[in-house]
């Protein structure tokens, strides 16, 4: 947590905003494991998503909160989110991204490339952050939400921009609902009120996409 910060994504996630958000990851997170037959996943920052006591799913946590316990339902270890990750190449068929872009202090590329070396080939990196097209970005980028953890935002462009170049396709995405039966809902500017998304992106085989060049 940066100097300035005054919540820590878990302190968040455990309110009654962020119980009400997380519990809608979760269920995205639960669809997109399944859809891509993800069975080891490693998460990086928060609370863990997969309920370990009844999935087939093996689950591991790397923090970045030192003050904070470790969860007991998952196997966990700590690590500085700005540097590599004590995590053996090709670990994991899925990685987990849970608000970890907006917490970095050094850009998002070697995130990214953590990502795509500790992923099989085909695994998938599902990233959940806050949309820059969002109030809630309005309100981080003018400085008026002074209570959470977000030191950075990045627009789709530059994200999947930054994902293709470490070698990762980009695969359908979208927001996550955090509001309902709301009458504004059907306005025109229902896409300002949804104020996080997921984006997913699965890891190429470069020997493949070398080979289909080639050809």
């Amino acid at each position: 947590m940066r100097e300035g910060f005054t919540t820590s994504l878990i302190h968040w996630q455990k309110s009654k905003e962020g119980q009400h958000i997380f519990s809608n990851e979760k269920k995205v997170i639960s669809s997109a494991l399944k859809s891509y037959q993800v069975d080891r996943v490693m998460q990086l920052c928060g609370l863990p998503y997969v309920n370990t006591l009844n999935s087939h799913i093996e689950h591991y946590l790397l923090m970045v909160e030192p003050w904070e316990p470790l969860p007991v339902d998952c196997s966990s270890l700590r690590a500085d989110i700005n540097h590599l990750w004590p995590i053996k190449d090709e670990s994991f068929s899925g990685v987990i991204f849970s608000h970890s872009l907006e917490r970095t202090t050094q850009g998002i590329d070697l995130l990214i490339q953590e990502a795509n070396r500790v992923l099989e080939s085909d695994g998938v990196l599902m990233i959940l952050g806050v949309s820059l097209t969002s109030m809630m970005a309005m309100k981080r980028l003018f400085h008026l939400d002074h209570h959470h953890w977000c030191a950075s935002l990045y627009s789709d462009f530059h994200l999947h921009s930054k994902l293709i170049q470490s070698g990762f396709e980009i695969m359908p995405s979208f927001n996550i609902p955090t509001t309902t039966k709301k009458w504004f809902n059907h306005l025109p500017f229902l896409s300002m009120m949804d104020n996080y998304k997921i984006t997913i992106a699965r890891k190429v085989d470069m020997a493949l996409l070398l080979n289909t060049s080639v050809n």
